[in-house]
């Protein structure tokens, strides 16, 4: 999710001020947008659970994420032994 004045610094950047096509999308946007002085939120409920899900639910529920996730996640999601 960005914000109005965020996406405005993106669409105004200077040519080669971030990665053009390179890596994994959604970190180099996240890496593009540090440049650019943007600020991440934290998108956490009050609870402190994600509000964003990018597997299917089954996976989510039941654990078994892929090594690179739980490198990536910030908020530390665990690797959980099947059943």
């Amino acid at each position: 999710m960005l914000s109005k004045e965020a996406l405005r610094r993106f669409a105004e950047r200077d040519k080669g001020e971030c990665r053009d096509d390179f890596g994994a999308e959604d970190a180099e946007m996240g890496q593009c947008m540090e440049k650019l002085g943007v600020k991440a939120g934290d998108s956490r409920d009050s609870l402190g659970r994600s509000r964003f899900h990018c597997f299917n639910p089954e996976t989510h529920i039941h654990g078994g994420y892929p090594d690179w996730y739980l490198w990536y996640d910030k908020y530390g999601a665990q690797k959980v032994r099947k059943l």
